[in-house]
């Protein structure tokens, strides 16, 4: 339901949270793998017809996060029912 303003701030944002220069340098190459993670996801997220397609493939998993006016108490006792 994000939109393409939304991905593009949360993109900014993990890219420089993960960038390889805030990792020592034996954590480096994790850093590395994880931003390349979270560019090949906006790849995806920012195109309409891949995003559609994810859609379609991936089911529906809103169930496991809770709203925003839910405690994770409150969404796990859904679950659990």
């Amino acid at each position: 339901d994000a939109t393409g303003d939304d991905l593009k701030m949360a993109h900014r944002l993990l890219s420089r949270a993960y960038e390889p220069e805030v990792f020592s340098p034996p954590m480096r190459k994790a850093g590395e793998e994880r931003l390349k993670e979270i560019d090949d996801a906006y790849g995806n997220l920012k195109s309409a017809d891949r995003r559609a397609k994810v859609d379609r493939l991936l089911p529906n998993v809103t169930y496991l996060y809770p709203r925003r006016d839910q405690s994770w108490l409150e969404a796990v006792s859904r679950l659990l029912e």
